[in-house]
């Protein structure tokens, strides 16, 4: 049934679709925050490598109403639903930006 959703809804495609749209904004708060060192993703999988230990940065999204996962000390892992509409992730974008942005 889930696989029948995916292919239905034309998921795979939207991610892909998605996934470049979020990494051009990603690459646009790069050049305007510090703090982000190294962005990669494939489709909605994303990953931003951040300069300080990402412990206070995933705190200060939490704050702000975001759930970032992490890998090691330094990276933030974004995997938001294949199904996200697209003001959702502009909003989670936004939030991570000011999450990056010194307090």
């Amino acid at each position: 049934a889930t696989l029948r959703v995916i292919e239905t809804e034309g998921l795979v495609e939207r991610s892909r679709v998605l996934g470049q749209y979020a990494l051009e904004r990603l690459r646009a708060m790069q050049t305007a925050t510090a703090g982000m060192v190294a962005i990669r993703g494939r489709g909605l999988m994303l990953a931003v490598d951040v300069l300080d230990e990402n412990k206070a940065v995933t705190k200060a999204c939490r704050e702000l109403g975001l759930l970032v996962a992490t890998s090691g000390k330094n990276t933030l892992r974004l995997l938001p639903p294949l199904n996200i509409e697209q003001s959702d992730l502009d909003l989670g974008l936004d939030i991570l930006q000011r999450a990056l942005l010194p307090r």
